[in-house]
């Protein structure tokens, strides 16, 4: 599936909305200034994504969350690990912090909230039911087959103050039944 200029735009447009969610979701975790980067978004075949998502990598850390509802997938986000202790010092106010859990545990809750955030920007934008599945949980392993062969991603970056976040948000929801939902209830 091509994304044309119109509907590009508006896949990216929500895709705005969705990260703008998340951010403010998590800004209430932190004393400064939560800002988005202009957000990217294309659909990538899932056989191809198996390069650049392997929970084997121990350079990087992936949380996933299920939802359900008018549109069903799965989140997951790629963060480096190099930067966990960094991104999670800007966030001082996270339960998991407040009360001595480790930085997995921070991050574990930090994507979270980001997540439920992005899930509630994508049905308030679009009027869909996007329903958590339960917490978001840090991702061992994925079956690609359990997965549909396109994948709707988007790209974003989130200062912290001055302070870059730079993680990866892919959905994996069956892009060929997503773009035409949203678009619809756009009235596109």
């Amino acid at each position: 599936m091509q994304l044309n200029e119109e509907t590009s735009s508006a896949i990216s447009e929500i895709g705005n909305l969705c990260i703008a969610g998340g951010s403010n979701k998590i800004s209430a975790f932190s004393d400064e200034v939560v800002d988005i980067s202009v957000v990217q978004a294309e659909i990538r075949d899932s056989q191809e994504l198996m390069f650049e998502i392997d929970p084997t990598d121990t350079c990087k850390d992936f949380v996933g969350l299920g939802v359900s509802g008018d549109i069903n997938g799965y989140f997951l986000a790629k963060i480096s690990d190099e930067i966990v202790d960094r991104t999670i010092s800007k966030f001082p106010k996270l339960n998991a912090s407040t009360n001595g859990g480790n930085k997995y545990e921070s991050l574990l809750e930090l994507v979270d909230n980001f997540l439920v955030g992005f899930a509630d920007g994508m049905g308030g934008m679009t009027g869909l039911s996007v329903v958590p599945d339960g917490t978001a949980k840090k991702v061992e392993e994925i079956d690609f087959n359990n997965f549909p062969k396109k994948v709707l991603c988007y790209s974003s970056i989130i200062t912290v103050g001055d302070e870059r976040i730079d993680f990866d948000v892919y959905f994996f929801s069956d892009a060929e039944v997503l773009i035409p939902k949203v678009l619809e209830s756009l009235g596109l």
